[in-house]
């Protein structure tokens, strides 16, 4: 298993900036298994008034394994998002439902 260093990163209120993406709701669909723990989530976000209305919407997450992305109800390409062993990002984000 992967799991953070012990050596947290340091949040300065300096450096704080408001987020660019609000979220309204999150469903989560848990199923935990013997070998495994497979996770769903659905959220509803929508970009803050004060994002930028091109930047790209990231996630942080460690140590997961995307099975699946989807934007408005439809499935993303590989060259649409970009996941690394930190963050998921979203490079176009569109107004509607996302998964």
């Amino acid at each position: 298993m992967l799991y953070r260093d012990a050596q947290a990163k340091i949040n300065y209120l300096k450096d704080y900036r408001p987020p660019e993406f609000l979220i309204d709701s999150i469903d989560l669909y848990i199923n935990l298994g013997d070998e495994e723990t497979l996770v769903t989530a659905t959220l509803s976000m929508r970009r803050a008034e004060t994002g930028a209305k091109n930047n790209p919407l990231v996630l942080d997450g460690q140590a997961l394994e995307l099975r699946e992305i989807g934007l408005n109800d439809t499935a993303l390409k590989t060259d649409d998002y970009r996941v690394d062993a930190e963050s998921l990002t979203v490079f176009s984000v569109t107004s509607g439902r996302s998964r």
